[in-house]
């Protein structure tokens, strides 16, 4: 990037560095995305790193946290708000339903695949490539994006019928 336009953060750590380069001229809207895309951020590493000693909230001052990009998800009886899949189903088709059931909840939820990435952390590139059905999300992927969504993951196993 030019850094005469951007303003360009590089930070040390024990791994390498972790760069983020943000355009001088970047608008209100722009600055809260990217604050709320820090903010998702650390709260994933603090989630998976309980032993962290951090108080990601107050890293961003005593207000109440930015609230998620994404809105609140349909109640839980909502048909359209689970999907089944056993071990007949091949990876592929898996992948599919998953990605379908993905895509058709964002839909109805008026959410675009922009808002799920800020919001969970998940690059927008694999929010687009879990939704056409190209991978089978994890356990882990899945509470994230219901977490956008202001939910939890339920996992059950319904009798064959």
């Amino acid at each position: 990037m030019d850094s005469t336009n951007t303003i360009e953060l590089k930070i040390p750590i024990h791994s390498g560095v972790a760069e983020i380069a943000i355009p001088v001229d970047a608008s209100e809207d722009e600055l809260k995305t990217i604050s709320q895309s820090i903010l998702n951020t650390l709260q994933t590493l603090k989630s998976l790193n309980p032993d962290l000693n951090v108080d990601v909230p107050a890293l961003f001052g005593t207000q109440e946290a930015p609230k998620k990009a994404a809105p609140v998800a349909v109640a839980p009886e909502d048909k359209k708000a689970s999907f089944v899949i056993s071990r007949n189903n091949s990876h592929e088709d898996a992948a599919q339903t998953a990605g379908n059931f993905l895509r058709d909840f964002r839909e109805d939820q008026n959410a675009d695949r922009k808002s799920i990435s800020e919001a969970t952390g998940i690059a927008y590139s694999s929010v687009f490539n879990l939704e056409k059905g190209k991978s089978v999300p994890s356990l882990e992927t899945l509470a994230k994006i219901a977490d956008a969504y202001q939910s939890d993951v339920k996992v059950t196993f319904v009798p064959r019928g």
